[in-house]
């Protein structure tokens, strides 16, 4: 299986609170290759 856990802001800066900033992502290698592979990073 594959772990997921998202990070919103406390809104202590320009970003509004409870922005959602960050999607960690844990599994096996091949998993996470099928489920990101199209995303761009920033």
């Amino acid at each position: 299986g594959c772990y997921a856990s998202l990070v919103t802001d406390a809104g202590r800066t320009e970003i509004p609170a409870g922005t959602i900033t960050v999607l960690g992502l844990m599994g096996p290698r091949r998993a996470m290759d099928t489920l990101v592979r199209h995303l761009e990073t920033l």
